[in-house]
Protein backbone atom coordinates (compact mmCIF):
# COMPACT_ATOMS: atom_id res chain seq x y z
CA UNK A 1 0.00 0.00 0.00
CA UNK A 2 1.04 3.69 -0.70
CA UNK A 3 1.68 6.49 1.40
CA UNK A 4 -0.86 9.28 -0.22
CA UNK A 5 0.82 11.83 1.46
CA UNK A 6 4.71 10.75 1.14
CA UNK A 7 4.17 8.28 -1.97
CA UNK A 8 6.13 5.57 -0.21
CA UNK A 9 5.19 2.32 1.21
CA UNK A 10 4.05 1.60 4.28
CA UNK A 11 6.37 -1.08 5.38
CA UNK A 12 6.31 -0.25 8.84
CA UNK A 13 4.25 -2.65 10.65
CA UNK A 14 2.26 -1.53 13.17
CA UNK A 15 -0.92 -3.96 14.21
CA UNK A 16 -1.64 -7.72 13.52
CA UNK A 17 -4.50 -8.97 14.87
CA UNK A 18 -8.90 -8.35 15.22
CA UNK A 19 -10.34 -5.02 14.32
CA UNK A 20 -13.75 -3.53 15.26
CA UNK A 21 -15.98 -4.11 12.37
CA UNK A 22 -18.60 -1.76 13.73
CA UNK A 23 -19.76 -0.28 16.61
CA UNK A 24 -18.41 -1.11 20.21
CA UNK A 25 -18.61 -4.71 21.04
CA UNK A 26 -18.42 -6.10 17.32
CA UNK A 27 -14.52 -7.61 16.88
CA UNK A 28 -13.59 -9.96 13.57
CA UNK A 29 -12.70 -13.42 13.78
CA UNK A 30 -9.67 -12.84 11.10
CA UNK A 31 -6.64 -11.04 11.59
CA UNK A 32 -6.14 -8.18 9.71
CA UNK A 33 -2.87 -6.07 9.46
CA UNK A 34 -2.07 -2.13 9.96
CA UNK A 35 1.21 -0.72 8.60
CA UNK A 36 2.74 2.99 8.62
CA UNK A 37 4.85 4.69 6.57
CA UNK A 38 8.52 5.44 7.64
CA UNK A 39 8.78 8.32 6.77
CA UNK A 40 5.22 10.65 8.23
CA UNK A 41 4.12 8.07 9.87
CA UNK A 42 0.75 7.29 8.43
CA UNK A 43 -1.24 4.06 9.23
CA UNK A 44 -2.94 2.37 6.93
CA UNK A 45 -5.55 -1.07 6.98
CA UNK A 46 -5.49 -3.79 4.74
CA UNK A 47 -9.21 -3.14 3.68
CA UNK A 48 -10.50 -0.80 1.11
CA UNK A 49 -12.61 2.12 1.62
CA UNK A 50 -16.65 1.37 1.91
CA UNK A 51 -18.98 2.90 0.70
CA UNK A 52 -19.94 5.68 3.37
CA UNK A 53 -22.79 7.33 1.54
CA UNK A 54 -25.18 4.30 1.87
CA UNK A 55 -27.72 4.04 4.64
CA UNK A 56 -26.29 0.61 5.80
CA UNK A 57 -22.99 2.24 6.91
CA UNK A 58 -24.49 4.81 8.76
CA UNK A 59 -26.28 2.06 10.59
CA UNK A 60 -23.41 0.03 11.52
CA UNK A 61 -21.81 3.53 12.67
CA UNK A 62 -24.10 5.59 13.89
CA UNK A 63 -27.40 3.55 14.91
CA UNK A 64 -30.36 3.06 12.29
CA UNK A 65 -32.58 5.75 13.82
CA UNK A 66 -31.19 8.70 11.16
CA UNK A 67 -30.60 12.12 13.01
CA UNK A 68 -31.66 11.25 16.42
CA UNK A 69 -28.61 8.03 16.57
CA UNK A 70 -26.11 10.17 14.89
CA UNK A 71 -26.79 12.88 18.10
CA UNK A 72 -26.87 10.08 20.32
CA UNK A 73 -23.16 9.06 19.11
CA UNK A 74 -21.79 12.78 18.59
CA UNK A 75 -23.38 15.12 20.76
CA UNK A 76 -20.85 14.48 23.59
CA UNK A 77 -18.10 15.47 21.27
CA UNK A 78 -19.43 18.98 20.26
CA UNK A 79 -18.55 21.13 23.54
CA UNK A 80 -14.72 20.56 22.93
CA UNK A 81 -14.58 20.49 19.46
CA UNK A 82 -16.56 23.81 18.97
CA UNK A 83 -14.07 25.11 21.99
CA UNK A 84 -10.96 24.45 19.33
CA UNK A 85 -12.90 25.98 16.58
CA UNK A 86 -13.17 29.51 18.37
CA UNK A 87 -16.30 31.33 18.08
CA UNK A 88 -15.44 35.11 18.79
CA UNK A 89 -15.00 35.59 15.17
CA UNK A 90 -17.46 33.79 13.55
CA UNK A 91 -20.24 36.50 13.15
CA UNK A 92 -20.89 36.77 9.37
CA UNK A 93 -18.58 34.16 8.34
CA UNK A 94 -19.36 31.62 5.74
CA UNK A 95 -18.84 28.26 7.17
CA UNK A 96 -18.53 24.71 5.32
CA UNK A 97 -18.82 21.61 7.16
CA UNK A 98 -17.21 18.42 4.79
CA UNK A 99 -18.68 14.58 6.05
CA UNK A 100 -21.38 16.76 8.62
CA UNK A 101 -23.68 13.75 8.98
CA UNK A 102 -26.83 15.06 10.73
CA UNK A 103 -25.18 18.43 11.00
CA UNK A 104 -25.20 18.72 14.69
CA UNK A 105 -21.97 21.23 14.97
CA UNK A 106 -23.27 23.31 11.59
CA UNK A 107 -26.41 23.85 13.56
CA UNK A 108 -24.51 25.54 16.50
CA UNK A 109 -22.37 27.25 14.14
CA UNK A 110 -25.10 28.68 12.93
CA UNK A 111 -25.88 30.44 15.87
CA UNK A 112 -22.92 32.33 15.88
CA UNK A 113 -22.21 33.24 11.87
CA UNK A 114 -25.37 34.24 10.76
CA UNK A 115 -24.07 33.70 7.11
CA UNK A 116 -24.08 30.91 4.64
CA UNK A 117 -23.74 27.48 6.20
CA UNK A 118 -22.79 24.43 4.29
CA UNK A 119 -23.52 20.83 4.54
CA UNK A 120 -21.20 18.33 2.32
CA UNK A 121 -22.87 14.93 3.49
CA UNK A 122 -22.99 12.26 1.13
CA UNK A 123 -25.19 10.23 2.55
CA UNK A 124 -28.55 11.15 1.04
CA UNK A 125 -30.90 10.35 4.22
CA UNK A 126 -29.36 13.29 6.02
CA UNK A 127 -30.03 15.58 3.70
CA UNK A 128 -34.00 16.30 4.25
CA UNK A 129 -33.18 17.34 7.97
CA UNK A 130 -29.78 19.34 7.31
CA UNK A 131 -32.26 21.37 4.21
CA UNK A 132 -35.01 22.05 6.58
CA UNK A 133 -32.74 23.12 9.27
CA UNK A 134 -31.52 26.03 7.03
CA UNK A 135 -28.13 24.30 5.14
CA UNK A 136 -27.29 24.50 1.74
CA UNK A 137 -26.80 20.79 1.12
CA UNK A 138 -24.01 19.50 -1.24
CA UNK A 139 -23.67 15.51 -2.03
CA UNK A 140 -19.64 16.36 -2.29
CA UNK A 141 -17.05 19.06 -2.06
CA UNK A 142 -16.73 18.56 -5.80
CA UNK A 143 -20.55 20.09 -6.16
CA UNK A 144 -19.96 22.48 -3.28
CA UNK A 145 -17.15 24.17 -5.93
CA UNK A 146 -19.15 24.79 -8.54
CA UNK A 147 -20.80 27.63 -7.07
CA UNK A 148 -18.80 28.13 -3.58
CA UNK A 149 -15.03 27.65 -4.77
CA UNK A 150 -12.32 29.78 -3.21
CA UNK A 151 -15.32 32.00 -1.01
CA UNK A 152 -15.43 30.27 2.80
CA UNK A 153 -14.12 31.92 5.14
CA UNK A 154 -14.13 28.11 7.30
CA UNK A 155 -13.98 24.86 6.88
CA UNK A 156 -14.36 22.05 9.06
CA UNK A 157 -13.98 18.37 8.62
CA UNK A 158 -14.26 16.13 12.44
CA UNK A 159 -13.75 12.43 12.03
CA UNK A 160 -13.93 11.78 8.28
CA UNK A 161 -9.90 12.16 7.00
CA UNK A 162 -9.42 8.20 8.29
CA UNK A 163 -12.38 7.63 5.90
CA UNK A 164 -11.78 8.66 2.60
CA UNK A 165 -9.84 6.68 -0.28
CA UNK A 166 -7.25 9.78 -0.12
CA UNK A 167 -7.01 11.81 2.73
CA UNK A 168 -4.19 14.48 0.70
CA UNK A 169 -6.79 14.70 -2.38
CA UNK A 170 -9.39 15.31 0.67
CA UNK A 171 -7.80 17.72 1.98
CA UNK A 172 -7.01 19.99 -1.06
CA UNK A 173 -10.67 19.43 -2.36
CA UNK A 174 -11.54 21.41 0.66
CA UNK A 175 -9.12 24.04 0.27
CA UNK A 176 -10.22 24.94 -2.76
CA UNK A 177 -13.43 25.70 -1.04
CA UNK A 178 -12.15 28.60 1.23
CA UNK A 179 -10.85 32.28 0.30
CA UNK A 180 -7.61 33.18 1.01
CA UNK A 181 -6.72 33.91 4.62
CA UNK A 182 -9.71 31.23 5.32
CA UNK A 183 -9.28 28.66 8.08
CA UNK A 184 -9.22 24.84 7.74
CA UNK A 185 -10.10 23.19 10.91
CA UNK A 186 -9.83 18.56 10.57
CA UNK A 187 -9.96 16.40 13.26
CA UNK A 188 -9.21 12.77 13.44
CA UNK A 189 -8.57 10.06 16.43
CA UNK A 190 -4.97 10.19 17.31
CA UNK A 191 -2.84 6.90 16.31
CA UNK A 192 -0.39 7.89 19.25
CA UNK A 193 -2.71 8.32 21.97
CA UNK A 194 -2.06 7.05 25.73
CA UNK A 195 -4.05 3.76 25.80
CA UNK A 196 -2.46 3.10 22.35
CA UNK A 197 1.12 2.97 24.17
CA UNK A 198 -0.47 1.33 27.39
CA UNK A 199 -2.22 -1.67 25.99
CA UNK A 200 -1.74 -2.04 22.08
CA UNK A 201 -3.04 -5.27 21.22
CA UNK A 202 -6.31 -5.19 23.47
CA UNK A 203 -6.63 -1.33 22.80
CA UNK A 204 -5.77 -1.74 19.31
CA UNK A 205 -8.85 -4.58 18.32
CA UNK A 206 -11.14 -1.84 19.42
CA UNK A 207 -9.45 1.59 17.68
CA UNK A 208 -8.53 -0.22 14.43
CA UNK A 209 -11.58 -0.43 12.59
CA UNK A 210 -13.16 -1.98 9.77
CA UNK A 211 -14.76 1.75 8.43
CA UNK A 212 -11.12 3.46 9.26
CA UNK A 213 -8.58 3.44 6.18
CA UNK A 214 -6.17 5.71 7.86
CA UNK A 215 -4.75 6.26 11.24
CA UNK A 216 -3.01 9.77 11.73
CA UNK A 217 -0.31 10.49 14.17
CA UNK A 218 0.00 14.44 14.71
CA UNK A 219 3.20 14.51 12.45
CA UNK A 220 1.45 12.52 9.03
CA UNK A 221 -1.33 14.86 9.84
CA UNK A 222 0.62 17.57 9.80
CA UNK A 223 2.30 16.55 6.45
CA UNK A 224 -0.67 15.80 5.12
CA UNK A 225 -2.35 18.97 5.26
CA UNK A 226 0.64 20.54 4.14
CA UNK A 227 0.78 18.16 1.21
CA UNK A 228 -2.25 19.50 0.22
CA UNK A 229 -0.93 22.96 0.28
CA UNK A 230 -3.02 24.51 3.48
CA UNK A 231 -0.49 26.87 5.28
CA UNK A 232 0.47 27.56 8.84
CA UNK A 233 -0.74 24.30 10.09
CA UNK A 234 -0.51 23.74 13.85
CA UNK A 235 -1.69 20.27 15.44
CA UNK A 236 -2.77 19.48 18.97
CA UNK A 237 -4.19 16.76 21.28
CA UNK A 238 -7.32 16.37 22.97
CA UNK A 239 -8.50 14.32 26.30
CA UNK A 240 -12.24 14.01 26.13
CA UNK A 241 -12.49 11.10 27.61
CA UNK A 242 -11.76 10.97 31.44
CA UNK A 243 -9.50 9.53 34.30
CA UNK A 244 -12.34 6.31 34.97
CA UNK A 245 -12.42 5.86 31.10
CA UNK A 246 -8.90 4.70 30.97
CA UNK A 247 -8.72 2.82 34.46
CA UNK A 248 -11.59 0.59 33.79
CA UNK A 249 -8.93 -0.49 30.58
CA UNK A 250 -6.51 -0.89 32.10
CA UNK A 251 -8.93 -3.54 34.53
CA UNK A 252 -11.26 -4.45 32.31
CA UNK A 253 -9.74 -4.15 28.65
CA UNK A 254 -13.03 -2.56 27.33
CA UNK A 255 -14.06 0.87 26.87
CA UNK A 256 -16.57 2.64 29.09
CA UNK A 257 -17.06 6.18 28.56
CA UNK A 258 -17.16 8.91 30.63
CA UNK A 259 -18.47 8.61 34.59
CA UNK A 260 -18.04 4.74 35.08
CA UNK A 261 -16.35 5.06 38.63
CA UNK A 262 -17.01 7.96 40.75
CA UNK A 263 -13.10 9.49 41.17
CA UNK A 264 -12.23 13.12 42.20
CA UNK A 265 -12.69 15.66 39.20
CA UNK A 266 -9.30 16.22 39.34
CA UNK A 267 -8.00 12.98 38.36
CA UNK A 268 -9.72 13.58 34.90
CA UNK A 269 -8.39 17.78 34.95
CA UNK A 270 -4.55 16.71 35.57
CA UNK A 271 -4.97 13.69 33.04
CA UNK A 272 -5.91 15.76 30.32
CA UNK A 273 -3.58 18.44 31.20
CA UNK A 274 -1.11 16.06 31.30
CA UNK A 275 -1.44 13.59 27.92
CA UNK A 276 -2.56 16.61 25.59
CA UNK A 277 0.75 18.27 26.78
CA UNK A 278 3.02 15.52 25.36
CA UNK A 279 0.33 15.10 22.62
CA UNK A 280 -1.18 11.77 23.49
CA UNK A 281 -4.36 12.85 23.90
CA UNK A 282 -7.07 10.39 21.53
CA UNK A 283 -8.13 12.73 19.30
CA UNK A 284 -5.94 15.07 17.04
CA UNK A 285 -7.16 18.87 15.33
CA UNK A 286 -5.19 20.38 13.15
CA UNK A 287 -5.67 23.80 11.99
CA UNK A 288 -4.61 25.55 9.34
CA UNK A 289 -4.14 28.64 6.44
CA UNK A 290 -4.99 28.93 3.12
CA UNK A 291 -3.03 31.79 1.10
Amino acid sequence: MECPTCKCRLTEPRYLGPIRLDRPGSVSSGKHTVNACANCGLAGLDLAVLDYSTTDYRSAVDGPQGVVDFAAVHDREQASLLACIGTEDLAGRTVADVGCGGGRMLDLLAGFTHAATLAIEPTTAFHETLSKNGHQVFDSTTSAAESWHGVIDLAISFDVIEHVDDPSSFCREIRALVKPGGRVVIGTPNLEQLLMTILPEDFGRFFYRRVHRWYFTARSLEMCLASAGLSDVRVRSLQRYDFANIAVWLRDRRPSGNGAIALPVILTTNLASAVESVGMGEYLVAEATVR
